[in-house]
């Protein structure tokens, strides 16, 4: 199989995974609350990587201290990215929040062509493009005006999740090319729950966030549900960052990108939130930006 249609459907697969965990973590946030939710499914995603880190992959280390930086840098901003999202999520409406928060490939790009000097052909960059805009038309996010000040908020959180998420997957594909997907991976997942410990009491607001609460939050179907799908869904884009790191993992990235079509169908079935309905040309453009990058 070559390398530009394994990272399509490496893509496609977290696109999926990310779609379905977001309308997961989107009910769980409205029952047991944004940070102790986040938390839960932090917590629970690295006790299960880490479960499956040491039966599989625990050969698999390799040590070099930029990449170990890199992956340290990651998690930060792969943290921050969490939090922000489940407020946005808890701010609402899906259908907003999800779009706009998956406009993070283009920061990335930004990142990677400016700072890490890869190179991308004019191909990739107008397929990136395609995908991300068709993402944002599909969901029928341009057409929106006159956001209530609820909406503001959660689309402000929404942004901030983009940018985190940008940095994040930039620094994340450098470590990976230096300590492999695996490593990188166990950092990722360990880091962001110490860093989450330490930024609690600052980040909780009037939740109440104790051991008796987080067992509730772990007996939650939802949570545990969109930490076992989300978790697969990292998975899937790490491998396919490790794939393909010509391209500074700007591809995978752009294809993931397509989970909010499936969290603004469900969304829009589930939580009964009217934002008009989503163009068919949005579809098409998004598609086409995804046929571009597997050529």
């Amino acid at each position: 199989m070559n390398t530009a249609l394994l990272t399509t459907l490496l893509g496609l697969m977290s696109a999926t995974s990310f779609g379905v965990a977001d309308f997961f973590l989107a009910k769980s946030a409205k029952s047991v609350g944004p940070i102790l939710g986040s938390t839960v499914v932090s917590i629970s995603s690295a006790a299960l990587f880490s479960l499956v880190f040491v039966i599989l992959f625990r050969h698999d280390i390799h040590l070099s201290w930029p990449g170990i930086w890199f992956a340290v840098g990651s998690a930060f901003f792969m943290a921050s990215a969490s939090i922000n999202f489940f407020l946005a999520l808890e701010a609402g409406p899906v259908s907003i929040v999800s779009p706009l928060a998956s406009t993070y490939p283009l920061i990335m790009t930004l990142l990677v062509l400016a700072i890490f000097r890869i190179h991308l052909s004019p191909q990739e960059v107008g397929g990136i493009l395609l995908t991300v805009t068709g993402v944002l038309v599909a969901s029928g996010i341009l057409g929106i005006h006159g956001l209530s000040r609820r909406m503001r908020r959660g689309s402000v959180f929404a942004l901030i999740t983009a940018f985190s998420w940008g940095i994040g997957f930039a620094l994340l594909a450098q470590a990976i090319r230096r300590i492999g997907w695996q490593f990188a991976t166990l950092f990722e997942c360990d880091i962001v729950v110490i860093v989450y410990i330490f930024a609690l009491p600052f980040i909780k607001g009037s939740e109440v966030i104790s051991l008796k609460t987080l067992r509730r939050g772990m007996s939650n179907k939802f949570v545990l549900t969109g930490s076992i799908v989300q978790l697969l869904g990292g998975l899937a884009i790490n491998l396919g960052i490790s794939r393909s790191s010509a391209n500074g993992g700007t591809i995978i990235t752009a294809i993931s990108s397509c989970y909010p079509i499936i969290t603004i169908a469900l969304a829009l079935k589930h939580f009964k939130e009217d934002v008009g309905l989503i163009p068919l040309a949005g579809a098409a453009l998004g598609i086409a930006g995804i046929v571009m990058l597997s050529l």
